[in-house]
């Protein structure tokens, strides 16, 4: 068999099990190869099914035929024609691709777990919380949100998931990964390829899960085409898995109330994404400083641990914006005047940061616009 570099296309090694724990397998995107691997705490399913949504979206975004050279659960071929058509009817760069496999008939009898994705943050805790009567795993991975490299800061972070696990009865499953690398040279990761990521690990898991539960991202009022997505999560599920997207329902203010009540999430919430100087919460980028709003509306900043416990107004005016800035903000206005924590001087930083970022977004339409002329 020619190796995957002399093809054309897009096309997957058979997966590899060095040891019980990892699975491993080569793909080539167009004569370059990159070998991508998962590992757990626990032995992992040894089945090929985390090739199919990990490389799916990589290879539409190419616009290559894909090759799979291990049987997949038919069921997963025939959903993930259903994913394909949903990203591609959001984003036109991802061009429909043929996917040569075999299908097969895949033992369907499901394991008895229900996962949870769990990084720590509100949304994980808000949706591993709201179902803690049937989760029996809580699912940390290290290689999406804290870089594969990043030892000491995924070292903190886990530490605290195992501690929380434990404080709620549950069992922390652990996965390394360096999927990263296949995704980040072809598609973003947040807009398109994060809830791909996430089936992937989900059904490296299959031994221990037959259910994972997908934290949402925004309120069902606010949706739009993103890399995970109550339209796009379920599409990722095979005869023995099945992916769930959660909590879309409600807002982030509403979560963070709801979540403010467990005194294990005020002694490990895990939301910033920057870590400035390494920190487990830097207390400075939006996410940290939109999480003290929403914890200071629900009267509980004092209690979290985790982040300062008062509000820097010169920082509010300056944080770095982002996607889904805008939505936040309006959020967190809302939730104080709601809940009778109105601070005009808060507000009038939320606003002045508001009028940034539409300024922003309105200045990159206008260079996206010039250089398409």
């Amino acid at each position: 068999m020619p190796s995957p570099s002399q093809r054309d296309g897009v096309e997957v090694s058979p997966v590899r099990f060095p040891h019980p724990n990892r699975l491993e397998f080569d793909v080539a995107v167009r004569g370059e190869v990159t070998t991508v691997w998962f590992e757990a705490d626990r032995p992992v399913a040894r089945s090929a099914a985390p090739v199919l949504p990990a490389v799916l979206p990589v290879a539409m975004r190419v616009g290559a035929p894909l090759e799979l050279l291990d049987e997949h659960d038919a069921v997963a071929i025939e959903n993930a024609a259903r994913a394909a058509q949903t990203l591609h009817g959001w984003f036109s760069d991802l061009t429909p691709v043929a996917v040569a496999a075999r299908a097969a008939t895949i033992d369907d009898r499901s394991a008895g777990g229900v996962g949870c994705f769990f990084s720590g943050g509100v949304d994980s805790y808000f949706s591993a919380l709201q179902h803690l009567n049937e989760v029996s795993h809580l699912i940390f991975v290290h290689g999406f949100d804290i870089e594969i490299a990043d030892e000491a800061l995924a070292a903190k972070a886990i530490s605290e998931a195992r501690s929380a696990a434990a404080e709620l009865d549950r069992e922390l499953i652990v996965v390394r990964t360096n999927v990263r690398a296949l995704s980040e040279p072809h598609v973003a990761w947040g807009d398109c390829y994060h809830g791909a990521a996430l089936a992937a690990v989900a059904h490296l898991l299959g031994n221990d899960l037959g259910r994972v539960i997908v934290p949402a991202s925004y309120h069902v009022s606010d949706l739009f085409p993103w890399g995970s997505h109550p339209d796009l999560d379920p599409w990722w599920s095979s005869s023995r898995l099945t992916l769930v997207h959660h909590g879309e329902e409600f807002t982030r203010p509403q979560k963070v109330a709801a979540i403010a009540t467990s005194p294990v999430a005020m002694a490990h919430l895990r939301v910033c994404w920057e870590n400035q100087g390494g920190r487990y919460n830097c207390g400075q980028c939006e996410k940290c400083v939109r999480t003290m709003i929403n914890l200071r509306a629900a009267g509980a900043l004092e209690r979290c641990a985790t982040l300062p416990n008062t509000i820097d107004i010169a920082g509010v005016r300056d944080v770095r914006t982002d996607h889904g800035v805008v939505l936040f903000a309006r959020e967190n206005i809302a939730a104080m005047r709601e809940s009778g924590a109105f601070d005009r001087e808060l507000e009038r930083a939320l606003r002045s940061l508001i009028s940034r970022a539409r300024m922003e977004e309105i200045r990159h339409r206008l260079h996206r616009w010039v250089a398409r002329r």
